[in-house]
């Protein structure tokens, strides 16, 4: 990912963390979903780095995003991206990774 995407996704956050609603910087970004396995990630980084999956965190909610099960994260982000207006449909079936069975929850969403 690069910083024009970053920037892109800090300002359609208005500077906020997309879980907590606090201030950001410092903030982390954060996948709505990832492989299993590093090598997958590298495998897939070009669908898995779009601004589709991506959301910008603050440290504290990177942190504590652990306690929450990847369907439920999975289901916030991706309602928030379609209220922005992100194809979230196209961008799901464009992904060649619904073929491999390396993500836990991509397979679980409703078509």
């Amino acid at each position: 990912m690069n910083q024009k995407l970053i920037d892109r996704l800090y300002r359609e956050q208005h500077g906020i963390c997309q879980f907590c609603c606090r201030p950001i910087p410092p903030y982390h970004v954060h996948h709505a979903v990832i492989p299993k396995g590093q090598t997958n990630y590298k495998k897939f980084s070009k669908w898995l780095d779009m601004g589709e999956n991506l959301v910008l965190v603050c440290i504290v909610c990177d942190q504590q995003h652990g306690m929450m099960t990847g369907e439920k994260q999975k289901n916030i982000i991706w309602s928030i991206k379609i209220d922005l207006g992100y194809p979230m449909q196209e961008w799901l079936d464009s992904i060649p990774m619904r073929e491999h069975k390396i993500f836990n929850y991509i397979e679980k969403e409703e078509r």
